[in-house]
């Protein structure tokens, strides 16, 4: 990962494959990327989006390419302290660093770009797209089970879904960055809804019910000079199929034959100064159980995740602000149990008439809300919400009648009683005293808490729950000035272990107070 501290997460803005960026000795960086489909919004398994923290977590990549996401990217971002860009579809690219322009598709929502800057000086950027391709007609379908053969017809089948029209369309969208790819590395990662024309070759016949058919939406990215990176690493589809769909489907529930098996979510890359050092497919460290038992599996998706980690020489960036496009929500005052609170938002889409404001539990799937309004096509406005009982809460902003995020805010409700522990979690009150955010966070079970002290100082570190009630006393004690790193490991002042959930730890420093949060993951 960049050391730099303009890692620091800036705006909202959404991405699932694996790949990493680390700053090395000389001009090179190391840069993981992750592409994930997270099966719609994580609601496929129990606690599902709890895990798709998780599993990022585990991953720690510097930048996500997500699929099935529209409805809970913004949360995962808000989550993560993430830059987001979430796609009125399925696709979305998160981040801890700056997102500074994005790119959509205006034909189908098929794919998303972002352009986002690894370093600012001198500045670093990288272009990625998210992509998610037409599923319908799927091509091993029609070979499998219609016993479809006629390559002209599989590729009618491409055309039908959309998958060759969509790629050429990112193709024409992307003419810019292939010029200046050289400079500017590119990143192309998702569920392409079809195998690679790679993967099947005689020798693999056998695996493909006996297809050699040259799959062509792969073929276009290849013809423009883009590297698949999974293939370029394990060069046999036999020993190495790196198949994505699907891990948990072993018979397809409609005609009871075996499901096809197949490598359909890619990384691809272009940029003559990047070196592949590794790209693999995961379901992370657990089993995973097949449909329909499942719905206790740690993997929260039917398909696999790919992660690639690159070498890269960046050599060009622009100078651009990072983005901010979406809604600004807050609360006015505290929130205590059974009390009814206000809400005050800005800079919402306001172009739909049945935009909506809602409250969730944390983590909670996108389709299960507590309460509701309609705000109308409307910036900015006020909403009362009922009373709740004391726990981990969201405010999420939908910008149509669906369930595309266009704002997310996290709160917790308190006890009247609770210890004081307002926030801002983005203010710092005195330009010699700085906290950094937590590295790892979310984290399990070891956090580093950072900051900087410009002159010596009493420092008192003290962490909360979200009730307001003090867990641990970390530092009190008397410290001379510099850049300081305390470690905490989840226990409280009696060295028991915590249970998961938001935390949050207050950093005195003579009159200076700031506090920032902080996630467990179990």
């Amino acid at each position: 990962m960049f050391t730099d501290i303009n890692k620091l997460p800036g705006i909202l803005i959404l991405f699932i494959t694996i790949c990493s960026i680390t700053q090395l000795k000389g001009q090179t960086d190391s840069l993981k990327i992750m592409t994930f489909n997270i099966w719609v919004d994580g609601a496929g398994v129990n606690d599902g989006v709890q895990k798709v923290f998780n599993e990022i977590q585990s991953a720690d990549p510097d930048v996500v390419l997500l699929q099935e996401a529209d409805g809970i990217a913004l949360s995962i971002a808000a989550y993560l302290d993430w830059n987001v860009y979430n796609s009125s579809s399925s696709t979305a690219i998160i981040s801890p660093y700056p997102i500074t322009e994005i790119f959509q598709d205006q034909s189908s929502n098929s794919f998303i770009g972002a352009r986002i800057q690894m370093g600012s000086n001198p500045i670093k950027d990288i272009i990625v797209w998210s992509i998610h391709l037409g599923p319908y007609p799927y091509g091993p379908y029609e070979i499998c089970f219609a016993g479809v053969t006629d390559s002209t017809e599989l590729v009618l089948i491409d055309s039908l879904s959309g998958r060759l029209p969509q790629i050429n369309s990112l193709v024409s969208t992307m003419t810019q960055h292939i010029a200046n790819a050289d400079s500017i590395p590119i990143f192309i990662g998702g569920d392409f809804n079809t195998p690679s024309h790679q993967d099947y070759t005689a020798a693999t016949a056998s695996d493909h019910c006996g297809s050699t058919y040259q799959w062509p939406v792969t073929q276009v990215l290849t013809e423009i000079g883009m590297i698949d990176a999974f293939r370029e690493i394990h060069l046999d589809p036999g020993m190495d199929p790196g198949n994505t769909w699907s891990p948990i489907y072993e018979i397809n529930s409609d005609n009871d034959l075996p499901e096809p098996q197949d490598r359909i979510d890619l990384i691809f890359y272009k940029g003559q100064n990047i070196t592949n050092l590794s790209c693999d497919v995961t379901t992370g460290m657990e089993e995973v159980n097949h449909y329909p038992n499942h719905l206790d599996n740690d993997w929260p998706s039917d398909h696999a995740a790919v992660v690639g980690q690159f070498e890269v020489d960046i050599l060009g960036g622009e100078n651009l602000d990072p983005l901010d496009i979406y809604a600004h929500i807050h609360i006015i005052g505290e929130v205590y149990e059974n009390e009814d609170f206000t809400v005050e938002f800005e800079n919402a889409p306001g172009i739909d008439d049945y935009q909506w404001i809602s409250v969730f539990n944390l983590a909670a799937p996108a389709t299960e809300y507590l309460e509701w309004y309609y705000t109308g096509a409307v910036t900015s406005g006020t909403q009362i919400f009922s009373g709740l009982q004391q726990g981990d809460y969201e405010i999420r902003i939908f910008q149509d009648g669906y369930y595309s995020q266009a704002g997310v805010y996290l709160f917790s409700v308190i006890d009247s009683s609770s210890t004081d522990i307002s926030y801002n979690i983005n203010e710092l009150l005195k330009d010699n005293f700085k906290i950094y955010q937590p590295y790892p966070n979310p984290f399990n079970p070891v956090t580093n808490i950072r900051y900087d002290l410009a002159e010596d100082a009493l420092v008192n570190i003290t962490i909360y729950d979200m009730m307001g009630r003090k867990v641990s006393t970390l530092i009190s004690s008397r410290q001379t000035a510099g850049y300081k790193t305390v470690q905490w490991n989840a226990t409280n002042d009696a060295g028991e272990p915590l249970s998961a959930g938001l935390y949050l730890y207050m950093i005195e420093a003579e009159q200076i107070r700031q506090m920032k949060k902080m996630v467990l993951l179990k």
